[in-house]
């Protein structure tokens, strides 16, 4: 059987390329087709809004399926976290699920209810939210990352704030008890001088996940759950045709003051949509409508904000560059290799990352005949 299909392959070479010689004649290089690739034409078409209050939204049309997802960055992560209390920002990250606002249920809920689902995750500078749900659930959304903004731990008791210590608890075991990820506080010790915010977990410690009571949280919320903190990308199918639609999407949906800290119910404004004929227009029907502030001065800027200096913080040489050695809970002898990378302050961070990509995928290969063993 191999030999037969050995042969078959070689007349089968030898048939397309008496063909080749046929159709160009003998010693001419067939012509190198175009490559051209036919793609639809796709139009990344975005509206971004900066409200007076410093809140940051970012709609993105894409109507390929009926669904919407909503992806929200608070500027804040574990480095404000209080010393001797870190995992706090991961904390409210857990917390803002539970959260109960008015005779609702309880967030995460919410979520489910509405045929949506979600993730969440904290970094050393800032924390995500996720949501995915069917279109229609895209005002309820945006209600609750309204809600998330003027009070992301509403009616949680200590109760709740002891059994996700423990849920924390046995995620720092999970991740930093066990595996590659144990070497981290010895490399944090090499790579950053001592009392540095990079230096320390961000999920928290055994004794300060202990020291952190509902008090503590309520406060980490209100100083950095803040408009001017808070970016939020809403992508899907919005049904959205221009800047008064947006608007009236967000305007309607969002707590006044988080939009300009001076807004009240009391500046709204019902103004008809464009299309509805005067002798149809009703007042009380939301699609005939659309809310905006009676006030030009409550209107959104359209020019994004940098919220992070250009200017480059002085740069350190790494704590430490000798090769130690250190006994930990793994299960066979791992070598690991650090070093540090502030793209947050550099103009072109993809390129960073990129770079930083392939120069852990070729130590890797590097070491691949050792991580085998």
């Amino acid at each position: 059987m191999v030999i037969a299909l050995a042969s078959m392959m070689v007349g089968s070479a030898h048939a397309a390329e008496n063909e080749a010689v046929g159709k160009y004649g003998k010693n001419v290089v067939p012509r190198k087709p175009a490559l051209r690739i036919d793609l639809p034409e796709f139009n990344v078409n975005t509206q971004r809004f900066v409200f007076p209050s410093g809140l940051q939204i970012l709609l993105q049309q894409d109507d390929s399926a009926p669904m919407v997802s909503i992806t929200t960055i608070v500027d804040r992560g574990s480095t404000a976290d209080p010393i001797g209390k870190e995992g706090i920002a991961h904390f409210v990250e857990h917390m803002w699920f539970n959260a109960r606002h008015g005779d609702m249920p309880r967030v995460q809920d919410i979520i489910f209810e509405l045929g949506g689902s979600f993730n969440a995750s904290t970094a050393a500078d800032w924390t995500n939210y996720m949501t995915i749900a069917p279109k229609e659930a895209l005002p309820a959304l945006i209600k609750l990352e309204s809600l998330r903004i003027t009070d992301p731990i509403l009616n949680i008791p200590e109760l709740i704030v002891d059994v996700e210590r423990e849920v924390i608890r046995n995620e720092y075991r999970y991740r930093y008890e066990n595996g590659a990820m144990v070497a981290l506080p010895y490399l944090w010790d090499k790579l950053y001088p001592e009392g540095h915010k990079y230096a320390r977990l961000g999920i928290g410690t055994s004794g300060s996940l202990d020291n952190v009571r509902l008090a503590d949280i309520k406060t980490f919320t209100e100083v950095n759950y803040t408009p001017e903190n808070t970016t939020i990308m809403i992508v899907g199918d919005l049904d959205i045709e221009n800047n008064e639609d947006a608007l009236a999407l967000l305007y309607d949906n969002l707590a006044p003051e988080i939009v300009h800290p001076d807004l009240t119910e009391a500046d709204y404004q019902k103004f008809a949509r464009s299309g509805i004929k005067k002798e149809d227009y009703d007042s009380n029907n939301p699609e005939h409508y659309v809310i905006l502030p009676k006030d030009q001065k409550f209107f959104p800027t359209f020019d994004l904000k940098r919220r992070v200096s250009a200017k480059s913080p002085p740069l350190t040489a790494p704590r430490d560059r000798t090769m130690s050695s250190a006994e930990a809970l793994v299960d066979n002898r791992t070598v690991v290799i650090a070093w540090t990378v502030p793209g947050v302050y550099r103009q072109n961070e993809q390129l960073l990352q990129l770079s930083a990509s392939v120069l852990n995928r070729q130590i890797w290969q590097f070491f691949y005949d050792d991580y085998r063993v």
